[in-house]
């Protein structure tokens, strides 16, 4: 048997995944291939139907999948990201990003500015604003356009253009993205950072049987106890996988919830 991981967060994760990917070979005793052929969309739906195995997704999807009438996925565990704003939990935020000359100081005043976030689907991106508006009495008339860039990091090429006032960006992107390229922590700056949230999961198709999901879990949980795992770690800014489960994602479902009397304008889709 063959196991196939896919990655359905953002594309700068693929490094991560690919390196877990052989580390899971490793440790579980079979192949484990990274796909990355395809859309998310088409990964997404390898992963429901069973046609892959093992799956690095948003919360919002997961709560989804697995409150809806044909739950498809089981939790394995939730990456601990290194930084200070983490305090060694399993979560992230979500930062409300402006150029760094940008007047703007907070959510209020980008009424009637343009923003962005990456997709509909996602907990970081859209599902958070939905929330924010939704607490302030606010729906998407509040801003002048409001854009799904289809990925984060379009959301940031559009931000540094000038294309749009201010984009919503999940933590872990960002914190990559300034990995990559230091020069941008000081091109964009976060007015608001909300959460935290839930850390997107790694999860397995309940297709896979249950000696080996324990398997693959356990490898996950201890790749901080062995050299070639924290190495795999700390290239992607972490410093652990932990233990969760189904009831730690409340706070994405409360979120989802409060926000659904938000909807975004017709072409950009609403979910959850």
């Amino acid at each position: 048997m063959e196991l196939r991981l896919v990655n359905i967060q953002a594309e700068n994760a693929d490094f991560l995944c690919k390196s877990i990917a052989a580390y899971l070979t490793q440790r579980v005793g079979l192949p484990v291939e990274f796909v990355t052929e395809g859309s998310w969309q088409e990964r997404a739906r390898m992963l429901d139907e069973g046609e892959a195995h093992i799956g690095f997704l948003c919360g919002l999807p997961y709560v989804v999948n697995v409150d809806g009438p044909s739950p498809s996925l089981n939790l394995l565990a939730a990456p601990v990201l290194q930084g200070s704003r983490y305090a060694g939990k399993p979560v992230c935020y979500s930062d409300l990003l402006v150029r760094a000359e940008s007047p703007f100081t907070d959510l209020s005043e980008l009424m009637g500015k343009a923003i962005a976030f990456n997709d509909p689907t996602s907990h970081s991106g859209s599902g958070v604003l939905r929330y924010q508006l939704a607490l302030r009495g606010e729906d998407a008339s509040f801003f002048g356009s409001v854009q799904a860039s289809g990925s984060h990091q379009t959301s940031l090429a559009w931000l540094l253009e000038g294309r749009v006032d201010a984009i919503v960006m999940d933590s872990m992107v960002w914190d990559y993205e300034v990995q990559k390229d230091p020069a941008l922590a000081a091109r964009g700056r976060a007015i608001e950072t909300w959460g935290p949230s839930m850390a997107p999961p790694f999860v397995a198709s309940r297709q896979v049987p249950d000696y080996l999901q324990h398997r693959i879990k356990n490898a996950l949980l201890g790749m901080h106890l062995d050299q070639v795992g924290t190495r795999i770690l700390r290239s992607g800014l972490l410093d652990r996988f932990e233990l969760i489960q189904d009831s730690d994602y409340k706070d994405i479902r409360a979120m989802a919830l409060k926000g659904r009397s938000v909807e975004w304008p017709i072409g950009i889709g609403n979910f959850a």
